[in-house]
């Protein structure tokens, strides 16, 4: 109730429990309300209240029955209540809640707790007694699953869950492996049920239901970059290949600009790979991974052709995932002057890497809150030979800060660094190997790759780089939205501790944003703040980061 505010009789009259309650659960247990009145006159009423609030109840000591798996000090920390604090009845009750999932997290799923308050000599003194029932501990008797319907995955449930068989039951590790299945993009939906709560019984079942997805799948992108830029990306594959949750894909993209324009990167340019993937290499939770790529870029200066071939392992931890990975690059790049082609190098470079990632993130599509991490480190050349020799390292960390489930910050921080050595030293390292900047996915409102030095093929590159993006998304009516972005670059020849604040390229845009099951759709305009560009506008489908 407030002044100017709508209020009828019934809703007062029930309003005046509530009043009580809300200062019995704050420790007023003598609370009396003397007066309680309206009077209505025409469209307006007036409110008499006199409440006698009485002496606030303590809590004088803790007492804590039936405990034997947990000792009384972690009781008393979950409770978090001290000597002589007032009497919180919502927090009492809250806490009740946090001392059954700490229970449930070892295995006891039966525990239950009681309280009791027991008045003192001081009537405004009480005693909390905390009588705790601990049951018995269950245990997974065996995990099945829906034989009929899941007969595609059927190798899947039996590596991920055949571990579980005997295990303390303990919900988490429960819903972690039903995330992890599913995860696996073979299912429409997945869910359980445990067999034997209902009893109370020590010995539980789970069984796995749902609906399996179709194994072949085809996809299709198209991104438009005003005034001159088409991109098209398209895919087919197998995602559970001989039934057997291996995963075939053929993946590629083409782009054009309508007019040419020496100063991008490209103005046609064409990638296809091919992707094998063994999700569990002989039977093991490690993965094998596998491609093959070739990559074309174009326009009247030069051509380049890139072929790739790369393989390595990878494993995942929880929140963790690790990779190592060996590949093979051959490039060849021509240049075309008065007519005539010439190769200007056809180079390879021979390299494994360890990657680290580190996903908390609550969705993929459109995190709302959450951590995303990405650290690699590259050794090229060396014993590995080839003609590149250098070290490589990249960090990419972004975070989101959700509020309210309408409301998202997102800071994205990127730095790579390359220190080239032993012949790569005083020569440098291929093109095709640096870093480039600008564009979608680093800073909005400039030309693709048109941050940093010029190299001998007048494109722009360097082996340094940071760059920082921030994004604030509001989901405006349903699925719509809007999206307010800042953008910030450096791209530097080498790295050196002489990093001047003007030499960064910031830029800033708005968008507009609509969420769909496959994904995010988005119309952004971005302009650049300390450079001179033209306004730049972006039809994409998913997010930058």
């Amino acid at each position: 109730m407030k002044v100017g505010g709508n209020i009828d009789k019934v809703t007062f009259n029930e309003r005046k429990n509530i009043l009580i309650s809300f200062y019995k659960s704050n420790g007023f247990l003598d609370v009396d309300i003397e007066r309680y009145e309206i009077f209505t006159d025409s469209n307006k009423a007036d409110i008499f209240i006199k409440i006698n609030e009485g002496f606030l109840t303590l809590i004088s000591d803790v007492k804590i029955y039936g405990n034997k798996v947990l000792d009384e000090n972690e009781i008393l920390s979950i409770l978090d209540l001290k000597k002589n604090t007032p009497l919180d009845i919502a927090k009492i009750y809250q806490k009740q809640i946090n001392i059954i999932d700490r229970y449930a997290s070892l295995g006891y799923i039966y525990s239950s707790v009681d309280y009791e308050l027991v008045p003192q000599e001081n009537r405004y003194r009480v005693a909390l007694y905390v009588n705790i029932d601990e049951g018995e501990k269950t245990y997974i008797k065996d995990i099945s699953f829906d034989t009929i319907n899941f007969k595609k995955t059927k190798k899947i449930f039996e590596i991920e869950t055949k571990s579980y068989r005997g295990r303390v039951y303990i919900p988490e590790d429960i819903y972690y492996l039903q995330q992890k299945i599913y995860s696996s993009n073979l299912f429409n939906s997945l869910n359980f049920k445990v067999e034997g709560i209902d009893e109370k019984k020590e010995s539980l079942t789970v069984f796995f239901y749902g609906d399996e997805r179709k194994k072949n799948w085809i996809s299709s992108a198209l991104l438009y970059q005003f005034p001159n830029n088409l991109k098209i990306s398209t895919g087919i594959g197998n995602d559970n290949l001989f039934n057997n949750s291996e995963k075939l894909s053929l993946e590629s993209s083409a782009s054009s600009s309508f007019v040419s324009d020496p100063f991008m990167m490209y103005d046609k340019w064409f990638y296809s790979i091919l992707r094998y993937k063994v999700p569990y290499l002989f039977s093991s939770f490690y993965s094998f991974n596998s491609n093959v790529g070739f990559n074309i870029e174009s326009n009247p200066f030069y051509l380049k052709r890139d072929f790739v071939l790369n393989a390595g392992i990878s494993r995942i931890f929880n929140l963790y995932s690790f990779s190592n990975n060996w590949s093979y690059r051959l490039s060849t790049i021509d240049t075309f002057f008065e007519g005539q082609s010439y190769r200007y190098e056809r180079v390879t470079t021979n390299s494994t890497n360890l990657i680290v990632y580190f996903d908390s993130r609550d969705e993929i599509i459109f995190p709302m809150k959450g951590v995303y991490s990405m650290a690699k480190f590259d050794f090229a050349g060396g014993f590995l030979k080839g003609y590149n020799n250098f070290l490589r390292f990249v960090y990419e960390n972004s975070n989101y800060y959700g509020y309210k489930e309408q409301i998202v910050n997102m800071l994205r921080v990127r730095f790579g660094i390359i220190l080239p050595y032993g012949s790569s030293y005083e020569r440098g390292i291929s093109i095709n190997e640096q870093f480039t900047l600008g564009g979608l996915t680093s800073v909005r409102g400039v030309k693709q790759d048109s941050i940093g030095p010029l190299n001998d093929l007048g494109t722009r590159s360097g082996n340094f780089m940071i760059n920082l993006n921030y994004e604030l998304r509001v989901k405006a009516y349903k699925s719509f939205g809007m999206v307010y972005f800042f953008d910030t670059g450096l791209l530097k020849r080498y790295f050196d501790f002489k990093i001047n604040i003007k030499d960064f390229v910031f830029s800033g845009g708005v968008g507009i944003f609509y969420n769909t099951m496959f994904g995010t759709l988005r119309f952004d305009v971005a302009k650049p703040f300390n450079v001179v560009e033209d306004m730049k506008y972006y039809f994409s489908i998913g997010n930058p980061f």
